[in-house]
């Protein structure tokens, strides 16, 4: 690969990136996820970039590229902390789940209820990306997925959300 090519594969990765990165930041469903999950910003920033940067470029990325193409470019080191910071959040996310599911709090089918929002928040971010051009049939879905997320969440936030689905 010439070394032309290999500027303009690494210049429209960060293009792709950079501008996946601004329309999640301008996003106020993926706002009110962020704010509401264990991540921060930037850790989230690091991740999306970490797993998508080598897809994009269709070549190898390295670690100081990732951290350069940041919306606020750091240093090396400082990506790969928030990277490892970003992992381990997503970890304990899940193994508080696991927490909630081992004591009897959190029963499949709540969980699996979850999961098909999640699914339909993924169908929602997938045509966001994609560009398509929401008609007034694709906004009033997607007004319904943001309502029953808030919906579901402000369920959650209620005392009485977790029960026990085991008596201890």
């Amino acid at each position: 690969m010439s070394v032309d090519r290999l500027a303009v594969g690494v210049s429209s990765w960060h293009e792709t990136v950079n501008s996946a990165l601004a329309a999640f930041s301008h996003d106020q469903l993926a706002r009110m996820l962020l704010e509401e999950s264990h991540l921060t910003e930037r850790q989230l920033s690091a991740l999306l970039i970490d797993v998508s940067a080598e897809e994009i470029a269709q070549t190898a990325v390295n670690y100081e590229e990732k951290a350069g193409s940041m919306p606020k470019p750091i240093t090396r080191g400082a990506y790969n902390r928030t990277l490892a910071q970003a992992r381990r959040n997503v970890v304990r996310s899940f193994f508080t789940l696991y927490l909630l599911g081992y004591v009897g709090l959190l029963g499949l089918g709540p969980l699996v209820e979850h999961v098909k929002l999640g699914e339909e928040l993924k169908s929602y971010v997938d045509s966001y990306l994609e560009g398509r051009s929401a008609g007034p049939q694709e906004k009033r879905i997607l007004t319904s997925i943001h309502k029953h997320l808030v919906e579901r969440v402000s369920r959650l936030v209620q005392p009485s959300s977790l029960r026990p689905v085991l008596r201890l």
